[in-house]
């Protein structure tokens, strides 16, 4: 029997979640750009239509919608675990307070889209545009 990682766990839970979604006909409204594991039962997923829904994957249901991007989602990074980072085409990167939901910090000042985030240490986030 070979050991399955944490990472490989959400990844098939998120195919599960998109085939009961599938077999429902309950349609996506835009497709997702980047998935990022917040708990071990609880993921953020990015879109094309500027929002971040966090998904509860033991009832496959969104819990929650974070607005705020003007344009496509691209990148998530969980900061720690109670702040999470979004890059998005709109040029900037937010900051987001998992507890209330709410927006913190926009991050201006890129001259292209925000592509990708990797969190260097605590107090140190890298981008790519």
């Amino acid at each position: 029997m070979t050991k399955k990682t944490f990472r490989g766990i959400v990844n098939e839970e998120w195919l599960k979640f998109n085939e009961i979604k599938q077999k429902k006909n309950q349609k996506f409204k835009s497709n997702q750009t980047c998935v990022e594991t917040l708990k071990k039962t609880t993921l953020a997923s990015g879109s094309n239509n500027n929002t971040i829904k966090i998904w509860d994957l033991n009832s496959y249901k969104s819990i929650h919608t974070l607005t705020g991007h003007t344009g496509s989602v691209k990148c998530l990074q969980l900061i720690n675990k109670n702040i999470l980072a979004s890059g998005s085409c709109d040029n900037t990167i937010k900051i987001w307070d998992l507890n209330s939901y709410k927006l913190t910090h926009t991050l201006t000042g890129h001259k292209g889209p925000v592509e990708c985030l990797q969190l260097i240490n605590k107090n140190t986030l890298k981008f790519g545009i």
